[in-house]
């Protein structure tokens, strides 16, 4: 793809991610199925798309499907990887999970901390809480914020409940 197109696309692209974050949900999802169409490869319009498949049409194999051809286009698009791996727990597709996260740390400009959360909540679903609080400490590691370590802090709590009440 020449130069002009890419910046065209990119631009049209970031107008998408605008009108989602506006709650603008089918205009968004019209601009980013145009950008398919013109550019199969663009990666980062199939991470929302999926995105518009899991929340607003609860449609979760168009999400997986969308999600995979993402990461297959733009692997260095971090964002996907966290979607993604959120999308599987909430799917309980706990065997495919933690590959998927293996591959998202070792992409530069992924946010560790979520994917670090993700595996704290697959273990914590199956009743794993040991090790899902290692993993929410590995969280814990990756985030400055105050907001998110309480929320974090919330999370080793619940885990530490639950291990007195399984006793």
């Amino acid at each position: 793809m020449d130069e002009l197109t890419r910046v065209r696309l990119e631009t049209n692209f970031q107008n998408a991610d605008k009108l989602l974050n506006q709650k603008f949900y089918e205009d968004s999802y019209k601009i980013l199925q145009s950008i398919i169409r013109e550019e199969p490869t663009f990666g980062k319009a199939y991470n929302h798309i999926a995105w518009y498949h899991r929340w607003k049409t609860k449609d979760y194999v168009a999400a997986e499907e969308n999600y995979k051809k993402s990461i297959e286009f733009s692997p260095e698009y971090g964002s996907a990887y966290g979607n993604y791996a959120a999308l599987l727990n909430l799917l309980r597709r706990w065997d495919d999970l933690p590959a998927l996260i293996e591959k998202g740390l070792k992409v530069p400009g992924v946010d560790h901390g979520n994917l670090y959360n993700e595996l704290g909540m697959m273990f914590e679903y199956q009743g794993k809480f040991k090790e899902a609080i290692e993993h929410y400490k590995k969280y814990a590691l990756e985030t400055l914020d105050s907001e998110t370590l309480d929320k974090i802090m919330q999370s080793i709590d619940r885990c530490k409940k639950k291990i007195e009440l399984f006793k």
